[in-house]
Formats: C-alpha cells, sequence, structure tokens
C-alpha cells in the first residue's frame, strides 16, 4: 500500500492533488491523508503512522514546509518521497534549505495537472526506483 500524505493550508488543494493521484494510479493500494499545518502532519508521523510520499507546502503557517520535512527526517529513518508546493518566489535560503532535505520535485502553485502527473509518475521510472525493482528482481532469480 502507498501511504501519501497532502499537507496544505488550503483544504482545496489537498483535496486538487488527492484527485489527481486516484485518477492517476486508481483508487486501489493507495492511502492519502490530508493535513492542514505542519504540526498537524509531524504528530500524526510521529505518533501514528509514516508516509511513502509528501506533497507540502513550502509557506505554511507555523513550522513551515521545510522545518516540518527537516523534523520528520529526523524522527523517521524512512526515505520520505517530498513533493514542495508553492505559489511564491523562493529566496536562496529558501533553496539552500529545501536542498538539504533532498526533495524529489517542486510543483509550482496553481498545479496543472499535466505537470503534476509528469512529475508524480516520474517518480515510479527514476533511476533508484527502476534500480531497486531489477535488484530485488535478480534477488528472486
Amino acid at each position: 500500500m502507498l501511504k501519501i500524505a497532502v499537507c496544505d493550508s488550503d483544504a482545496y488543494i489537498c483535496s486538487y492533488i488527492e484527485q489527481l493521484i486516484k485518477n492517476t494510479l486508481g483508487k486501489h493500494y493507495i492511502n492519502i491523508e490530508e493535513f492542514s499545518n505542519g504540526t498537524e502532519l509531524y504528530n500524526h508521523i510521529k505518533t501514528v503512522c509514516d508516509f511513502d510520499m509528501i506533497f507540502i507546502e513550502l509557506f505554511l503557517n507555523g513550522m513551515n514546509g521545510i522545518q516540518t520535512v527537516s523534523h520528520i527526517q529526523k524522527l523517521s529513518k524512512k526515505n520520505h518521497i517530498i513533493f514542495y508546493m508553492s505559489g511564491l518566489v523562493f529566496t536562496m535560503d529558501n533553496i539552500s534549505e529545501m536542498i538539504d532535505t533532498h526533495p524529489f520535485a517542486f510543483l509550482k502553485k496553481p498545479i496543472h495537472k499535466t505537470d503534476f502527473i509528469t512529475k508524480f509518475l516520474s517518480y515510479f521510472i527514476s533511476p533508484e526506483v527502476l534500480k531497486s525493482i531489477f535488484n530485488s528482481k535478480s534477488k528472486l532469480m
């Protein structure tokens, strides 16, 4: 089961991303949970469960997206697939902090369906994923 977290203060964005994911991969074997702030997401991971993939707004109120991901990465050994989202311009400080968290991709708001699908599906054909698939198949043979 692919567990995905979507964290944005705008409930419409969360629902929109959830629909894009379900329309792209189907509704089976996917669990998507929505969060309205970074603290809520962090506390959920800390006490309930972890996620494979996180879509998170950069400029959340309170603990921002970068801080949230940093705290989650310290808490969990899991290698999260991070998609940062923002409609605002990045500063050099933001870019440096984002790079330190090793995001997979960036999504510019407003999020366009084709851009989302391209970046989302590119994860499944990334060299790291292909390598892990081939390594696991070679172990089975």
